[in-house]
This record gives structure tokens, sequence and C-alpha cells, in this order.
């Protein structure tokens, strides 16, 4: 899943637990349970991929597809800072989205990566977090179930801070 849709289920944990550790530990959790969910994956730094070249399945996006991963980015943003301007207590809700993002924060730095996956013990979170998500959909889909799980998070959030 996109970033921006793990930070916003951490938003939401910081949000119902008030409580920054275990808002970390829930949005930790929350990562693998989302990435469970079928979805189109951006690809991840290998030695040799042209990461300029937006492909899914060696297929290039088409521009609505792009869009639409766009779009669920700007709303998910646009939800934080509406969070973070309220003036309350923020440390639950960045702990939250620390947890939910953390995981995949090597794959988008390449000097991380290679060592993050052949070490222990985060060569196991890894190789874990690799196996829940092979389940790759056609990339229709794939973008489909970013938007509606990115809309439907930015939703619960906007809700529950209402």
């Amino acid at each position: 899943m996109l970033l921006a849709t793990h930070a916003l289920a951490g938003a939401i944990i910081g949000n119902l637990v008030n409580n920054a550790f275990i808002a970390f530990l829930l949005g930790l959790i929350s990562h693998f349970l989302i990435d469970a969910i079928p979805h189109l994956d951006f690809p991840k730094y290998k030695k040799g991929n042209d990461m300029k070249k937006l492909k899914y399945n060696g297929k290039p996006l088409s521009k609505f597809q792009f869009n639409l991963i766009l779009l669920n980015i700007i709303l998910s943003v646009l939800a934080l800072i509406y969070l973070f301007l309220r003036g309350e207590n923020t440390a639950p809700y960045v702990m939250g989205i620390l947890g939910a993002v953390i995981i995949d924060i090597p794959d988008d730095f390449p000097f991380l990566n290679e060592k993050y996956k052949n070490t222990a013990p985060f060569k196991y979170i890894y190789n874990f977090h690799m196996k829940i998500q092979t389940i790759q959909p056609p990339k229709s889909i794939g973008i489909f179930t970013q938007y509606i799980t990115g809309l439907i998070l930015l939703i619960i959030l906007l809700k529950i801070n209402v």
C-alpha cells in the first residue's frame, strides 16, 4: 500500500488509543494487516531498476491510474495537516503513523535496503512482509483497492475528529 494509506491508519490508531507507545505498536501491526489486502505496489528498489519509470508488472501506469494514486496521497496529506492544525496532543498520532510506515522505510532508501533484508532480526520481518503481499491483482484492481482503502481510512479519520 501507499505510505499515505498506512499513515492514515496510524493516525486513526493514535487518535483512538491516545497513548504514544501503544499507538506505535498497533500502527506496526496495522501495517501488516493492510498490506495483506491485494493492492498495487510501486516497484521496490533493486539494483538496475530505473525508479524514474513507474511500472507495474513490467507495464507503465496509465495517466488515470497515476492520478488516482496521486489523489490518494493528496487527500491523505490534507487529512494529516488537518489533525496537526487542531492543536491537540499529536504524540499518539505521530507514533501511530511512525509505527504504520516504518516497515516500508528501508524499501525506499537503497542504502538501507540491502542491510535491512540481510540482517537479523530485520530479515525475518522483511521476509514476512514480502510473504503477505504475494497476491498481485491486475493493476486496475490494485489501484482501486489502494484508493478505496485510503478513502475509507480518510473518512474514518475525519469522522472521529469532528
